[in-house]
């Protein structure tokens, strides 16, 4: 006769409750749907960021229709926008009458001999000598982000006159050679990375190069809002299946282990939804650095959610601090706008957390310190907790 052993390890008993966790909380249609939410925001947002959102029209026009420097920094403009909806305009007269009706935020107007106005700005730019015009009815914010397009394609076209006024004037050595030789050698320089790096002024980490369009900007952060949303109806199951008595039978001292893998459980496959998306779309920071503040915003959502559960026991009033949360988490952390007067109050989110150490190497060691002091204070709850 043979005997087998039916015992089954520690990784098989966490795997399998693991598995029993998410099966009951998959029938959770809530789940689902928020589930669901992440990718589907993030292909929506990268839908508009292909086409035109039309946030803001803008006329364009010259001065001079022959104006070859003019017709070139306009096709810079219109080329590779997704903020900002052009027309071009026959005429200056036509672009103001545009902006008059209404059909256009604001006219940008050209003046004749660009290229030379360009060239005298880069001798002397304290001499006001405007290359463009900005008319408008109302100067709104819409339309000093879309100027900061316009700024953008007249900075990178002002390097060489720049360039070439600095060679002459500063650098003697060269004087024997000619613009074209000396604009064959800027031509090759190529610059791969960006002008500026995002860091904190305190590592040498910057963040790697990406989109920067200003519609698929707060996907991150929208995404990360989608799982603060779920960790909030985490606990509300929770708090459900403990008045029903589910988790009964389990030790007290063995309860905010427990309940940190249970809330921990509940977020995984929402997590792992966020970083394919996240992959998926290219807005990506490095594969160690996603991992790492993934596992810290998941044991801070956790810790958040114990603290929560065991401060507001009724579900009624859980389910209505719900949506005032997620809509202040949005509000306050750095999703759309970042508010300096409201930093104080944003550093109660997990979310704030995790959007700052994704690009600060400090802010790494704050997230892990915010981690730790939820789920001590969540397990310390749970001990002194009579229910």
């Amino acid at each position: 006769m043979i005997c087998q052993n039916n015992k089954r390890t520690p990784v098989s008993l966490v795997f399998r409750r693991f598995l029993l966790l998410n099966k009951r909380l998959l029938k959770k249609p809530t789940f689902v749907i928020v589930i669901l939410l992440i990718p589907l925001i993030a292909l929506s947002l990268n839908f508009l960021s292909e086409g035109e959102a039309g946030i803001v029209t803008i006329a364009l026009s010259r001065e001079d229709e022959n104006d070859a420097y003019a017709k070139k920094l306009c096709d810079e403009i219109v080329e590779n926008t997704s903020l900002i909806s052009f027309i071009i305009a026959d005429d200056p007269k036509t672009a103001l009458e545009t902006v008059k009706s209404g059909k256009a935020d604001e006219a940008w107007i050209f003046r004749e001999n660009s290229e030379e106005r360009m060239d005298k700005f880069s001798v002397n730019h304290k001499k006001i000598n405007a290359l463009v015009d900005c008319v408008n009815r109302k100067d709104t914010m819409f339309l000093k982000i879309a100027r900061e397009k316009l700024f953008a394609v007249l900075f990178s076209n002002c390097t060489v006159p720049v360039y070439l006024n600095f060679i002459d004037s500063e650098v003697s050595e060269l004087d024997g050679f000619d613009s074209e030789t000396l604009l064959k050698y800027y031509e090759t320089v190529n610059v791969e990375r960006g002008l500026f790096n995002q860091t904190d002024g305190k590592s040498s980490f910057a963040m790697p190069k990406q989109s920067t369009d200003y519609v698929s900007a707060p996907l991150r952060g929208l995404c990360a809002s989608c799982v603060f949303l779920l960790s909030l109806s985490v606990c509300i199951v929770a708090v459900q299946d403990r008045k029903n008595g589910v988790f009964i039978q389990l030790p007290k001292r063995s309860f905010p282990v427990f309940n940190l893998f249970y809330h921990i459980s509940g977020l995984l496959l929402a997590l792992v939804t966020m970083l394919l998306s996240l992959y998926a779309l290219g807005i990506f920071v490095g594969f160690l650095r996603e991992i790492v503040c993934l596992i810290l915003y998941a044991f801070s959502l956790s810790g958040f959610g114990m603290i929560l559960t065991r401060t507001v026991k009724k579900i009624s009033v859980l389910g209505t601090l719900i949506p005032i949360l997620v809509i202040a988490e949005i509000i306050i952390c750095p999703i759309f706008l970042n508010f300096n007067s409201m930093m104080s109050v944003a550093h109660i989110f997990p979310t704030y957390y995790y959007l700052r150490a994704i690009s600060s190497d400090s802010y790494i060691l704050y997230f892990a310190i915010y981690a730790l002091v939820t789920c001590t204070a969540g397990g310390i709850a749970d001990l002194l907790s009579r229910d």
